[in-house]
């Protein structure tokens, strides 16, 4: 199945399941009337969902799936900044170390440190990502 539609069809499946435990659960389900509301979900399900997972998808594909996954620490930290930058959030000591961490932890995943464990080199038993393709 070609990619759009097989993530289309992944994330339908999703939604529905997600919605059958609620209702299984007993739980209400209220839908809003405040347009502001519909634009937000639309929003965050195309920019928030579709695409970053598309891109998700294609950096895998590209530099392999150990690099990929030091996105899932490196979100958290923009969401910091972000939050700081918008919302008024002031960050303590600790949320600070943390970021910090995370992000010196990336980097040494990343092969930053100037040491010689890059992202291409694989421990004794795995296999390296898969190599960039050229383009088309």
């Amino acid at each position: 199945m070609p990619f759009w539609p097989a993530l289309g069809y992944g994330m339908g499946y999703s939604a529905l399941l997600s919605l059958a435990f609620v209702l299984a659960d007993g739980q209400a389900v209220h839908w809003p009337a405040a347009p502001s509301w519909w634009l937000s979900l639309g929003y965050l399900t195309i920019a928030g969902s579709v695409l970053a997972f598309a891109g998700y998808l294609w950096l895998q594909q590209r530099i392999g799936i150990g690099p990929t996954a030091t996105v899932g620490v490196a979100t958290p930290v923009l969401a910091l900044i972000v939050s700081t930058a918008f919302e008024g959030f002031v960050p303590t000591w600790p949320t600070l170390a943390g970021a910090a961490l995370a992000i010196v932890g990336n980097g040494l995943a990343l092969g930053l440190g100037g040491g010689s464990a890059g992202p291409q080199e694989a421990a004794p038993g795995l296999s390296t990502p898969r190599q960039a393709r050229p383009p088309a």
